[in-house]
C-alpha cells in the first residue's frame, strides 16, 4: 500500500471537509486503510474532547491566580439555583452573540404631512392624529 494515498470516497471527503476535519490526519479501519464517514466521526469526537479538556485546565490555572482572603475578610454565601443555571448560558451568550447596536435616522416630516391633510371620505372631516395617542 503506498503510505501518501489516502483512501476514501468523495462524500467521505466533503463530510470531513464540512467538519473542519484534516482527512490526511484520520486513520482509516477499513480495508487498504480507506476511511469511513465513522472513522472521521471518531476524528472529531476526539478533537474536541481534547480541545475541553485544554480549555478546563485553562479555567483552573485562572481560578488559582490569588487568594481572595489577602484582600480582607472573606464570606462564602450560597449561589441561588437560579443564578447556577443561568451562569452558563449567560457567559455562552456573551461570547458568542455579536455586541451591536445600530441607529438609523429617518426624515418622517414629509410622511407626517401627509396623515394630517388627510380625509375621511363619508363624513369629509379631518382624521385625527393617531401617532401622537399611540406612542404616549
Amino acid at each position: 500500500m503506498n503510505k501518501n494515498k489516502i483512501y476514501s470516497s468523495p462524500k467521505v471527503r466533503k463530510f470531513a471537509r464540512e467538519l473542519g476535519a484534516n482527512i490526511s490526519e484520520i486513520k482509516g479501519t477499513e480495508r487498504l486503510e480507506r476511511i469511513s464517514e465513522e472513522d472521521v466521526k471518531k476524528y472529531v469526537n476526539t478533537k474536541i474532547n481534547e480541545s475541553k479538556s485544554i480549555v478546563s485546565k485553562e479555567k483552573e490555572t485562572i481560578k488559582n491566580e490569588f487568594k481572595h482572603s489577602d484582600f480582607g475578610e472573606v464570606e462564602t454565601k450560597e449561589i441561588p439555583r437560579v443564578k447556577k443555571i443561568a451562569a452558563p448560558h449567560l457567559v455562552n451568550s456573551w461570547q458568542t452573540i455579536p455586541h451591536v447596536t445600530h441607529h438609523d435616522e429617518a426624515d418622517v416630516t414629509e410622511l407626517e404631512e401627509f396623515r394630517s391633510s388627510l380625509i375621511d371620505i363619508k363624513t369629509k372631516e379631518k382624521k385625527k392624529n393617531i401617532s401622537t395617542n399611540f406612542y404616549n
